[in-house]
C-alpha cells in the first residue's frame, strides 16, 4: 500500500474499499464432501492495514503446481556424488 499523500494511494483504496466487502462461497457438489466455505479477498487487520488473504491468493491467482508443493511439501533433496 502507497502511503498517504502518494500518486497511486487513492487509486488503491478505492480498489480495497470496492473489493473489500466481496466474499466468494465455495460449496462441494457432493454434500458429503463437507458444507463448504466462505473465502474474503482481504483480511483487515485495523484501520490502517489489510493484507491479502492467503487461501484467495491461492485459490485465484497461484500456479497450481506451487501450490500442490506447498501442501504437500517440497520432497526430499537428491544427495549429490
Amino acid at each position: 500500500m502507497p502511503q498517504k499523500g502518494d500518486a497511486g494511494f487513492k487509486t488503491v483504496l478505492n480498489l480495497l474499499r470496492t473489493l473489500g466487502p466481496m466474499k466468494f462461497e465455495v460449496k462441494p457438489k457432493n454434500n458429503k464432501d463437507g458444507d463448504g466455505f466462505v473465502l474474503h479477498p482481504f483480511d483487515r487487520i485495523d484501520a490502517q492495514t489489510t493484507h491479502l488473504n492467503h487461501m484467495f491468493n491461492a485459490v485465484f491467482f497461484l500456479p497450481m503446481h506451487v501450490v500442490k508443493k506447498a501442501l504437500t511439501g517440497f520432497g526430499k533433496k537428491k544427495k549429490r556424488s
